[in-house]
């Protein structure tokens, strides 16, 4: 008989982001061994049950949003009732470590760190007290690299942790076949080169501005794959500094696209300067292209 294991995250794959990535993969890379099953936040007032490939996803209803925090009143009641021999929850997340402060309902409990809260400045002395308690009750806290478990506050108050690093599937970075090639050809006849892609939300942490004022040194074209509520700001900011054709908002590229834009790019950038960003997977996909 399997184990029975539930992942609690804010949200879970065709959403896009670098955290939903990596809980996609490993739900997918996990369920034919064991019975995998997600909670998360859906983007709509309506509570979804699906299976994706051979994972059990619930998408509790979310009736709008609050500090970045998607609220959903029954997500708690989803957590406590899914049976499971194994909880492992996906931090940072609110609502589901809300719940689980207050009641964890399976034997085990496994958090699994992706980055630590920075903002907004209540957050520590509010949510961040429940966080504290539950990383020194978890069975195991995971993080993806050794200096985020050593320099995180939090993981260094679990009783044990697991160093796992990211992993992507290489094949899908490195196809040379007509159809990629020619998706590769095309970016290329359109953006003139050297082409420095940066791939990734638009928000605070991910330090674009910088991107853009050091923009003006750069002779060649950057190529900026996402979406995210700095777009408009963005925007101004790159006409304001004249940059003009040199900066392309590519917008929310497909999946099966983005490997083209790696490949097609000479160069890769994250300018990330906050603590919020931990890891960006991303790296390691620029990297495999």
């Amino acid at each position: 008989m399997k184990i029975r294991v539930v992942h609690a995250a804010k949200f879970y794959p065709p959403v896009r982001g670098g955290m939903e990535t990596v809980i996609g993969d490993l739900c997918n890379g996990t369920s034919r061994e064991w019975d995998v099953h997600v909670v998360v936040a859906n983007d709509a007032r309506r509570t979804v049950r699906e299976r994706c490939g051979d994972v059990n996803v619930v998408r509790a209803a979310a009736y709008g949003e609050a500090a970045s925090v998607s609220l959903c009143p029954s997500l708690p009641w989803h957590v406590w009732t899914h049976p499971a021999d194994c909880i492992v929850l996906h931090e940072p997340n609110p609502i589901a470590a809300t719940a689980l402060w207050l009641r964890t309902p399976s034997r085990r409990l496994v958090i699994w760190h992706h980055s630590d809260i920075v903002r907004p400045w209540w957050a520590q002395p509010t949510y961040g007290r429940c966080q504290r308690m539950l990383y020194r009750r978890a069975d195991c806290v995971i993080a993806s690299s050794p200096i985020l478990a050593a320099e995180s506050p939090l993981v260094r108050r679990a009783r044990h942790t697991a160093i796992i690093p990211f992993g992507i599937d290489l094949s899908r970075y490195r196809r040379d076949d007509p159809e990629r090639r020619s998706q590769i050809e095309t970016i290329r006849a359109r953006i003139p080169g050297p082409r420095l892609l940066f791939v990734g939300r638009l928000v605070y942490y991910k330090g674009l501005e910088v991107l853009l004022q050091a923009a003006r040194e750069w002779r060649g074209t950057i190529v900026i794959v996402g979406v995210g509520p700095l777009e408009a700001e963005l925007r101004q900011l790159a006409a304001d500094l004249d940059l003009g054709d040199r900066v392309q908002f590519a917008g929310d590229v497909a999946d099966e696209q983005l490997p083209a834009y790696y490949q097609a790019c000479e160069a890769f950038v994250l300018p990330s300067f906050a603590r919020t960003e931990a890891f960006g997977v991303v790296q390691v996909e620029a990297m495999a292209a």
